[in-house]
């Protein structure tokens, strides 16, 4: 007759008494303890092994308040079920002690295969990365080889326009230079004719005011008279009245103010 199926864990003590003494009571002061075939196993997995492989058990623990062997069937003191009861608590906690090492085990397994998949992932991480640098580095090296005989190209172009660019700042400042000495040539030569005119036209004016000079000297000597009229002409705009002594010569009026007339034939 099973009586109880139990999983090794906290808070089945009660459970356990309520078991044993019901199978001691059934089994009239007997009862047998299978432990599973594979240990290691917990909760509902461990309970379904034991119903699949029911009567296959590693070894079997009979217990008895009668006798302390089923074969000789002495008898044992009346304390027997509380030491019973105490080898069984020592063998569970044995047996909890040997599921909870397995299970620290399993974990410490675990926690280091969990390290050491990181420590692949990142190597693989780390050594993607730098396959991407290096391709990267790669792609670089090969633009770098259109884009150098670009850059070459760029330069001689800028090299060709600069000299391009200097010479013809060259020759417009030759044209320049030659446009100024022209303009100077003109300039003076302009200068020039323009001096030979005023010159040529001061001539003429000196010789058209000698004339006219010559003329009016020789109307003034033949009338003298015309010298008061053109005095008073002159300065008819400066003054209003001319007060003069007579000259006591018989010279002329004016000639205390004008000076003596040359050629006056009064001289003579």
């Amino acid at each position: 007759m099973l009586v109880d199926r139990l999983v090794l864990r906290e808070g089945i003590r009660a459970r356990l008494a309520d078991s044993v003494e019901l199978a001691l009571k059934y089994g009239e002061g007997s009862l047998i303890l299978l432990l599973p075939k594979q240990d290691g196993q917990d909760g509902q997995a461990a309970e379904n092994e034991r119903t699949e492989q029911a009567g296959q058990a590693e070894r079997e623990i009979v217990f008895s308040t009668l006798s302390a062997c089923s074969e000789c069937k002495i008898s044992l003191p009346p304390d027997y079920l509380r030491g019973m009861e105490k080898m069984l608590e020592a063998e569970l906690a044995a047996e909890q002690m040997k599921y909870t090492l397995e299970l620290k085990e399993k974990e410490v397994k675990e926690s280091e295969l969990r390290a050491e998949a990181e420590k692949v992932s990142r190597e693989k991480a780390a050594e993607a990365a730098a396959q991407e640098q290096v391709i990267a580095a790669q792609a670089q090296a090969e633009a770098m080889k259109h884009i150098l005989p670009f850059k070459e190209k760029q330069i001689k172009q800028r090299e060709l326009e600069a000299e391009a660019d200097k010479q013809a700042r060259i020759k417009r400042a030759q044209a320049n230079a030659e446009a100024r000495v022209i303009e100077a040539a003109a300039e003076a030569d302009s200068r020039r004719k323009l001096a030979d005119a005023e010159v040529y036209r001061l001539d003429q004016v000196g010789k058209v005011n000698s004339e006219q000079m010559a003329r009016e000297g020789a109307i003034i000597t033949r009338n003298p008279l015309l010298i008061q009229k053109t005095l008073a002409e002159k300065l008819s705009d400066k003054v209003q009245v001319i007060v003069a002594p007579p000259g006591t010569n018989g010279r002329f009026i004016g000639e205390n103010l004008v000076g003596r007339i040359p050629g006056d034939p009064m001289d003579h």
